[in-house]
């Protein structure tokens, strides 16, 4: 029947995702509607966050009791019971062990405490930087509701406009990004996160604190194994630029204020480099550093720069009337089809750097020089290996796999030292940096 079809293919259409939690002891299933995405601590199954596509109503999240089979142990093996036993609920049990107080009807309605208010309208009112020309034009996503659930005992709460969130390795804290609808002013009323920002909930008291806030863009949260700090990025400081600049902050759980560590200005990237606007965030397990991205500086980005002010640069106006050409020389390292394929993928490399936390101080380790290095974030050791083919590019249109250099790199003062020339195939480092390894085919 093509109208019945017509119907199942709008129906699917329509459609949302779904997230289901079914707990085991007592059967019951809830169902939470419209998830964009979910997740829960890595070593802890107490907490479940959704980044939902709408506010959740009264409907969107239900609970369905399954009927559950019960049986009992005796010397001839297991043998079902004629009526199942009752267990008790969630709430109860949680009370027995201390997790939970009697609710108020402030908590069963899913409203924030007094404390969490407080402290969410204390980190709105602080700044939300001045809007310019150029950021108005900029299209602005806004967030999504985060609904943060503790399975334990059943306590929702609900925070508006959330574009990211993380929570920390042991489930103690969750961190969330926000980015408010255009022309979204700040309150200290009851809606709280009316203004961009980065903010960290304290789970086992819901307490909320503002990490950095101000119009701008955050990205890239990232807890240290340990859950002790917590690394983010943001362009608040230059969001109305056309291609703003990105800074790389760094916070502690306890003391919550962000501080920048690595912005385009800093000693130890290279002049005409910047924090690269993905770069990844990484903290080794000994917490010794914490390592990022950097890039050169695009043309374009420089263009612009010059060009500030005016409605029209000179450089755009140049280009108008000139041809562009490949040019190629036959001693170029790489052969021309090769320059063409990689052409775009250098133009946007990045190169590796570390925030070294003994010292305060940024060390740029991957350069155009040596584009690779091998780093453990696992190992202790001070020290990594470089593989380089560089002074060989030109002879792999021979001789494959080719030659390769081989240098260690400090980690903490980006120091090299070249330890083997010409070697057939990768080194690589042993785990506790003693000893270096690799093939020797001949």
């Amino acid at each position: 029947n093509p109208e019945k079809k017509k119907t199942s293919d709008s129906s699917a259409e329509n459609a949302r995702p779904q997230v289901q939690c079914l707990e085991l002891a007592t059967g019951t299933a809830m169902t939470i509607d419209a998830v964009r995405t979910f997740s829960v601590p890595k070593e802890s199954g107490r907490w479940l966050a959704c980044l939902l596509d709408s506010p959740p109503g009264p409907k969107a999240i239900k609970s369905v009791s399954q009927s559950r089979e019960t049986f009992g142990v005796t010397g001839e093996g297991l043998e079902q019971k004629s009526k199942p036993v009752k267990l008790k609920s969630r709430a109860a049990l949680a009370r027995e062990r201390g997790e939970l107080k009697a609710e108020s009807s402030q908590e069963k309605s899913g409203q924030p405490t007094k404390k969490a208010t407080a402290s969410g309208a204390k980190a709105v009112g602080k700044e939300s930087g001045s809007s310019s020309s150029e950021a108005e034009k900029k299209d602005k996503q806004p967030g999504n509701p985060l609904l943060l659930i503790d399975l334990h005992t059943g306590i929702r709460r609900t925070y508006p406009n959330v574009t990211s969130y993380r929570f920390s390795r042991n489930g103690s804290h969750v961190a969330f990004i926000t980015s408010v609808p255009k022309g979204s002013t700040k309150t200290t009323g009851k809606s709280a996160n009316l203004v961009d920002g980065v903010y960290l909930i304290k789970l086992d008291n819901f307490s909320q604190s503002t990490l950095l806030e101000g119009l701008g863009q955050y990205r890239g949260l990232t807890f240290s194994s340990d859950g002790a700090k917590i690394a983010f990025l943001g362009n608040r400081d230059d969001y109305q630029a056309k291609t703003p600049s990105w800074s790389i902050f760094l916070a502690s759980t306890k003391k919550t204020a962000a501080n920048k560590i690595a912005s385009e200005t800093t000693d130890g990237i290279p002049s005409g480099w910047w924090v690269a606007p993905q770069s990844g965030l990484q903290f080794s397990d000994d917490m010794a550093r914490l390592y990022f991205d950097t890039a050169p500086i695009s043309e374009k980005v420089l263009e612009e720069r010059k060009s500030s002010g005016s409605k029209k640069s000179s450089t755009e106006e140049e280009k108008k009337g000139k041809a562009k050409l490949d040019l190629w020389h036959w001693k170029d390292p790489q052969l021309q089809p090769q320059q063409l394929l990689r052409a775009q993928s250098e133009r946007t490399r990045t190169y590796q750097a570390a925030y070294v936390f003994d010292g305060s101080r940024v060390v740029q380790l991957e350069t155009r020089l040596m584009p690779s290095v091998g780093i453990d974030y696992r190992s202790k050791s001070r020290i990594a290996v470089a593989n380089t083919n560089l002074p060989y590019q030109k002879s792999l249109s021979w001789d494959v796999p080719g030659f390769q250099d081989v240098v260690l790199v400090n980690l903490d003062t980006g120091m090299r030292q070249k330890v083997a020339e010409r070697v057939k195939w990768s080194a690589a480092l042993s785990p506790e940096g003693n000893y270096i390894t690799w093939f020797d085919a001949e």
